[in-house]
């Protein structure tokens, strides 16, 4: 699948291209799944730190975890820019398809999270899964528009302001309502729902 990346928002757009620094300046040859999650704890002007803060995740400590892990990836001496990983392109297309779950025009980087979460033994879902094993508070029954539960670990969703859950029996608890911007300038009005659910690796 070809990343479309015109469907990105600027702050999605900027994780990856933090991301491709981030391995770059370690010296590593791909560009994975833990350089766009060290990018996504960087940005302070972003959503995903209060996200996880809501919730109970020691960012710092995540963001700790992250940067040692890059550490130990294989280096390479005088190599060019780094490439996109098979890992972090499941990843990507992962993003695009939660915006299209919750109809959404572009891949924010709530969706990126999201994402994150659900790549199977990656290590950044690991870390998230073991993190959520900590602050485990279960909200059972948090549904998404189309009435299927949302699995998985920690599970940091984002939703528009269009959606108002009606199914769910538990009330979310709701960030204030962020933006991010299209590519186009356009304003992606975001609404951070929060639903803790029991940590398990889908």
């Amino acid at each position: 699948m070809a990343i479309k990346w015109d469907r990105l928002t600027v702050k999605s757009q900027e994780a990856v291209q933090a991301a491709s620094g981030h391995a770059a300046e370690n010296g590593n040859p791909e560009v994975l799944p833990l350089h766009l999650m060290a990018a996504l704890l960087e940005d302070r002007e972003g959503v995903v730190i209060p996200v996880l803060e809501k919730v109970g995740v020691p960012v710092e400590q995540l963001l700790s975890g992250v940067n040692a892990a890059i550490a130990k990836l294989p280096k390479v001496q005088g190599g060019g820019q780094p490439g996109m990983s098979a890992a972090l392109q499941k990843v990507l297309e992962q993003g695009f398809k939660e915006a299209e779950n919750f109809k959404d025009d572009y891949v924010s980087t709530e969706h990126l999270l999201l994402a994150l979460s659900k790549a199977k033994n990656d290590p950044v879902q690991l870390a998230l899964a073991a993190l959520a094993g900590m602050i485990a508070a279960p909200m059972s029954s948090v549904s998404r528009p189309d009435g299927a539960a949302f699995g998985g670990v920690c599970c940091c969703v984002m939703l528009t302001s269009r959606l108002l859950l009606p199914r769910a029996r538990a009330r979310p608890r709701l960030l204030p309502v962020r933006r991010e911007l299209s590519p186009r300038g356009r304003e992606v009005t975001t609404c951070a729902v929060i639903a803790v659910t029991h940590a398990r690796v889908n």
